[in-house]
């Protein structure tokens, strides 16, 4: 190879080299931070600019900024939210996550969240935290395919829930070892839990609208379940245990069942006998049909009490404690 040649060649080397560090740096992955509010494609991302997210990128929005995801965004190294990202509830609005996602701030989940990865990521609602669960067609992928930690002051809404069957923390759903405040609104549906709440998973408020709640049907057969403020609203129904025969031991604080369903009673026992022991540790109000115990002949419940450390007020609907069944009824208020 001759002189002229040999130059030449390294020339081209060198541009390669030179262009191949240009590309490079615009491609890689980074990490970027919000520095503006809007719609997807309108975000000011730092360093980079508008549209300057890739996949693999780790991304921060910050607190005080709004991210609304209306188009289906790169598949992400990460996300933490101190501010609001709202996936939209349109079609291909889809927010994909393949590393980290962190909420300190607010998650609106009304469209579709994707986790395209063969491995679970990490899912952490912190404290204070929203996440809310809307999305456009039911479905729980990013419970899925995510190992979730939630604090005990954080928020969880679930609107959709795609096979009431199968509990909110199913082992293949939310296998966090605490949650925070819940909310449930899944629809006219019976929702079972199998215990899976018991002894003590929900550390905030427990609301629940317009849907049935079966806290046991037996398959967990669980015999202790703890519990905060419990609300019964819209047309919610409460069935804390039935199936096989065994003792229940519940606490709560505030105790408010102001459903308007006139066609269906809560109950604390239905059609599983044992002993039964129930504080309130604040106040009972009662404003729907609701029984302590019922069966459907006359077993025998071995004693059934009631404490509760605040006032107890019965103001609605039908209220029965012994419904159908014998059993020795103490109350303390």
């Amino acid at each position: 190879m001759n002189r002229f040649l040999s130059k030449n060649y390294l020339r081209c080397i060198i541009a390669s080299l030179f262009l191949f560090v240009i590309v490079s740096e615009k491609s890689f992955a980074l990490a970027r931070s919000a520095s503006s509010s809007g719609n997807w494609n309108s975000i000011n991302w730092t360093p980079g600019g508008v549209g300057s997210v890739v996949a693999g990128d780790v991304l921060t929005v910050p607190f005080g900024f709004t991210v609304t995801v209306d188009v289906s965004t790169p598949a992400l190294g990460g996300l933490t939210v101190s501010g609001t990202v709202t996936v939209s509830n349109l079609p291909g609005a889809t927010l994909s996550v393949i590393g980290p996602l962190t909420v300190n701030g607010t998650l609106d989940n009304e469209g579709n969240i994707d986790v395209p990865t063969l491995t679970q990521i990490t899912f952490f609602l912190n404290a204070n935290a929203t996440y809310i669960h809307n999305p456009r067609v039911a479905e729980e992928v990013i419970f899925e395919k995510s190992t979730e930690t939630f604090s005990t002051t954080s928020n969880l809404y679930i609107y959709k829930w795609f096979d009431e069957a199968v509990p909110l923390c199913d082992p293949g759903k939310i296998t966090s070892a605490t949650l925070g405040n819940v909310y449930i609104d899944i629809g006219a549906v019976t929702f079972d839990q199998d215990g899976l709440f018991a002894p003590h998973r929900i550390w905030g408020s427990l609301t629940v609208n317009n849907t049935k709640i079966i806290f046991d049907d037996g398959t967990g057969s669980s015999t202790s379940l703890t519990l905060q403020n419990v609300y019964l609203r819209g047309t919610a129904i409460a069935v804390f245990q039935t199936g096989v025969n065994r003792n229940l031991t519940l606490i709560t604080n505030n105790f408010t069942d102001s459903s308007t369903l006139a066609t269906d009673t809560s109950l604390i026992m239905y059609n599983s006998f044992g002993t039964l022991i129930w504080t309130v540790n604040g106040n009972l109000l009662l404003n729907h049909n609701f029984t302590l115990a019922q069966g459907t002949l006359s077993e025998s419940l071995p004693n059934a009490t009631v404490t509760v450390n605040g006032n107890a007020t019965f103001s609605n609907g039908e209220i029965n404690f012994i419904k159908q069944c014998n059993s020795n009824l103490t109350m303390n208020v």
